[in-house]
């Protein structure tokens, strides 16, 4: 199985868990449209964002003011930091976003080659994402572990 093959079923996975486990009324998914994996597995109350056109918020996730505080319960930000040129800030912002004890899953690759959309800023290792996350709650954390390194990372984190 390809890296690519590996990550989009470690993806399709997370989610399905993440359905399973968790539900709400106001869900963002922050993704390329050919990462629409959320839509499957939660059929309403999503809402995309992205930086082109075809999404129902078109922004930055670096900066929407568009967008008010805490206007969703959960949000999904799968294989975007690394193509944002501000992780932290980004990371910030969808915390703004989040509401109070909601939940935000994150998807990111540590091994993995540069890849479109560009641009393709940053790989990710467990303790940059530990302190990246430090002020908040890291409710689980698992890597796709093929070879001797992590090929990316999944996390839940509650506001």
């Amino acid at each position: 199985m390809s890296n690519i093959q590996q990550i989009r079923q470690s993806i399709h996975q997370f989610v399905k868990r993440a359905s399973e486990k968790h539900q709400a009324k106001r869900i963002l998914d922050v993704a390329p449209d050919e990462w629409a994996v959320v839509p499957q597995f939660y059929k309403e109350n999503v809402t995309t964002l992205n930086i082109t056109e075809g999404c129902d918020i078109k922004a930055d996730i670096c900066d929407c003011p568009q967008v008010a505080s805490g206007s969703f319960d959960m949000i999904f930000c799968l294989e975007v930091l690394e193509h944002v040129y501000e992780p932290f800030k980004a990371v910030s912002e969808l915390f703004r976003l989040l509401d109070t004890g909601g939940l935000l899953f994150i998807s990111v690759p540590m091994f993995f080659e540069i890849h479109v959309p560009y641009p393709d800023c940053w790989r990710f290792t467990e303790m940059g994402l530990r302190y990246m996350f430090r002020e908040h709650e890291v409710i689980e954390f698992n890597s796709v572990h093929p070879g001797a390194a992590p090929l990316h990372y999944t996390m839940v984190i509650r506001k």
